[in-house]
């Protein structure tokens, strides 16, 4: 748990990253996992076509895993928000882990589709 001041700071939290911040990083990062069409597939289907074009599947299975780390991610920090004192951390964390645990339901379709070669 992160440290509080208690000596004319309000309760402020000492740690780089508060619950509240980790929980609302956890939303916006479990969300980004969902998208499939963002900006960062198009990073993760340029890698794999720096060299030439790729097959169809290999794209499917990059994004998979793509997913897989974002909602990875998510679930982490999520974690050190429901770990948190305040209730709107715990709140934040708790919307996180179920938008992360669908991520990785979606990754997890996403990894078969690919290496089955839909």
């Amino acid at each position: 748990m992160a440290a509080f001041e208690t000596s004319g700071g309000q309760g402020r939290s000492t740690a780089w990253l508060t619950p509240t911040g980790a929980g609302i990083a956890a939303l916006v990062i479990a969300t980004l996992s969902l998208l499939a069409d963002g900006a960062w597939t198009y990073a993760v289907q340029g890698w794999l076509n720096r060299n030439g074009p790729g097959s169809f599947s290999d794209s499917v299975v990059l994004t998979g895993v793509a997913q897989v780390l974002l909602a990875g991610c998510a679930l982490l920090l999520a974690g050190r928000a429901l770990r948190g004192p305040e209730p709107v951390a715990r709140h934040l964390g708790g919307a996180a882990a179920v938008v992360g645990g669908l991520g990785m339901l979606v990754a997890a379709l996403t990894l078969v589709a690919g290496v089955a070669g839909f």
